[in-house]
């Protein structure tokens, strides 16, 4: 959990994102992984429970990481080996030759698995256990989604298992849980395209004018991410290059309640014991 986005995103562990389907992306040339550790602490600091898709790390590395945070998982902190999942049927045989047959099934299989996580453990059906089933809050958080664009899966696969993941965990009907998603995934734009084509369009609808306006035929997974999110966040490098005392920058962009766009910009340093955010050009080296 980083310190200086709580203030940023509004968000705190009396005030958790519930609702909220965020969109971490990065341009290839910074990691975007680093951003999935505050919202991991955030919800662990709550005693809320926090699904971890893997497609990069294991388990191990996110235990890691969050012990050298200040924040120790315990018990609230479940991992999905995903690529075992997909790359691996039921009876432990190599699903290459099977066709990905677990990939063929529209993900149901990984839906499944994130949905046996999440349900409450009493399977009741009194009207209070229910009451209790809504009230119930989890974080699903996944590292890194674009993965399976790149092993073959069709996007509108990814989008579809998407959707029913968000009707899980965020909507206020659902009777599982209710919380957040937080997706990782790469903008491979992101270097190439000005940089107010992610700022301007962001928490706005997408008019004909706009589609006809990108550079390419078929929307990317990020950037249908990006439309569907209610905060987006991209990490970049710097546009003027690489700077011993700033490592990049990051771009936040959601809509308010009167569904106007927001949007706000931020520089950052790695360091060992975390990342520190400031306001452009308030760096400790030009104060």
């Amino acid at each position: 959990m980083y310190p200086d986005l709580v203030p940023v995103l509004g968000w705190s562990e009396r005030n958790l994102p519930c609702g909220a389907m965020v969109a971490v992306l990065d341009d290839t040339s910074v990691d975007g992984s680093l951003l999935l550790h505050h919202f991991i602490g955030l919800f662990c600091r709550a005693k809320v429970d926090v699904v971890m898709c893997g497609f990069v790390h294991k388990e191990a590395h996110y235990l890691q990481i969050s012990k050298k945070l200040g924040t120790p998982l315990g018990e609230n902190f479940k991992y999905i080996d995903c690529m075992g999942d997909l790359f691996h049927t039921s009876d432990g045989d190599n699903a290459t030759e099977h066709g990905f047959s677990l990939i063929d099934d529209g993900l149901n299989h990984l839906y499944e698995r994130i949905r046996s996580l999440v349900r409450p453990v009493s399977e009741e059906t009194t009207a209070e256990s229910s009451r209790n089933a809504a009230q119930r809050k989890c974080c699903l958080i996944f590292d890194d989604i674009s993965l399976l664009e790149d092993v073959g899966v069709p996007v509108h696969v990814v989008l579809g298992f998407i959707a029913k993941c968000r009707q899980l965990i965020c909507s206020p009907s659902s009777h599982e849980a209710q919380g957040a998603i937080v997706l990782l995934a790469h903008d491979m734009t992101a270097g190439t395209l000005p940089e107010t084509s992610f700022d301007e369009n962001i928490g706005t609808a997408m008019d004909k004018a706009a589609l006809q306006s990108m550079q390419y035929t078929q929307p990317s997974l990020d950037k249908h991410l990006q439309y569907m999110a209610s905060l987006t966040m991209l990490m970049s490098s710097l546009p003027s290059g690489y700077s011993r005392d700033v490592h990049g920058q990051l771009r936040i962009s959601s809509a308010d309640r009167a569904g106007l766009p927001s949007r706000k910009k931020l520089q950052f340093k790695v360091l060992d014991s975390g990342i520190a955010f400031f306001a452009p050009g308030t760096s400790a080296a030009v104060l």
